[in-house]
């Protein structure tokens, strides 16, 4: 989750930036959908209560205390 902070802070022509917010073309395979990073993070981040994420990331006293919050959460 620290990552995606820095992620949403930084300028939309970075390569990182570009590719975080790409989604992919092409249709998927016959099955279960495969598991996404972002998937994961948003459903950590709803157990949360964590509402506004890039608002949220783009304040950084914001985000700072939702990471302590993730943390008490994981036991660290």
């Amino acid at each position: 989750m620290r990552w995606l902070g820095h992620a949403e802070r930084i300028s939309e022509e970075r390569v990182v930036k570009r590719l975080y917010q790409n989604t992919p073309e092409g249709s998927r395979s016959v099955g279960r959908p495969r598991l996404r990073w972002m998937g994961d993070v948003r459903e950590d981040l709803r157990r949360m209560g964590v509402t506004n994420l890039r608002i949220r990331a783009h304040r950084r006293d914001d985000w700072k205390t939702v990471m302590k919050e993730a943390k008490v959460l994981q036991g660290l």
